[in-house]
């Protein structure tokens, strides 16, 4: 990165410290009274609901630069986790439910287009 687009990048970042912030306020203990109410996943429902209020109110909320690239991955490595051979064993042996919901959906689609077109020739 030349010097000019860095200069450019961390003026960016000075103009959205006030909103980032404004969402780690508002987030952080959203996230904590979730978890102290013992709800699912309180870290990601507590400062995403909360975050979304007060974004739909009016209020500048931010989140920081890459924090969605870091929460995937965070995300992805704890799903992960949990993968063992057993479960893949029980998760092959139902191998059939998505499949079946899958072509239920397609041939749903494949209806709902059938009658569209039938109905506008």
């Amino acid at each position: 990165m030349n010097a000019p687009a860095l200069r450019r990048s961390a003026a960016a970042l000075r103009r959205r410290t006030p909103a980032i912030l404004a969402a780690l306020t508002v987030g952080v203990p959203a996230g904590y009274a979730c978890h102290s109410l013992d709800l699912p996943i309180p870290w990601m429902l507590g400062p995403m609901v909360a975050v979304a209020v007060f974004n739909l109110m009016g209020a500048p909320m931010d989140s920081p630069p890459y924090a969605r690239q870091m929460g995937q991955v965070l995300l992805g490595s704890a799903v992960s986790l949990h993968f063992t051979p057993p479960v893949v064993a029980a998760l092959a042996a139902m191998w059939a439910v998505p499949v079946r919901g899958l072509e239920h959906a397609r041939s749903s689609l494949v209806r709902r287009y059938v009658k569209g077109v039938a109905e506008k020739g």
